[in-house]
């Protein structure tokens, strides 16, 4: 559980759930900058460097893998 009482703004600490829903791209891809956020936080790397090529290489990634899911048959 998040204890967001020393937060500076505690209504911040949630996002919106359309932002969050994983199953939409825009939510996977939050998620994924997110994950990648907190894994160079935890390594002591600058969190902004090269962020946008991160951003632009997730989001294609995350929509290829979600458009080949949709053609892959489905199994009998």
């Amino acid at each position: 559980m998040f204890d967001s009482s020393s937060a500076i703004d505690s209504s911040c600490m949630f996002p919106d759930p359309q932002d969050a829903d994983v199953t939409t791209l825009g939510g996977a891809r939050n998620k994924a900058l997110f994950l990648e956020l907190v894994k160079r936080c935890r390594e002591g790397r600058d969190l902004l460097k090269n962020i946008e090529d991160f951003i632009n290489f997730e989001w294609v990634a995350i929509a290829l893998k979600r458009r080949s899911r949709r053609r892959r048959p489905k199994p009998e």
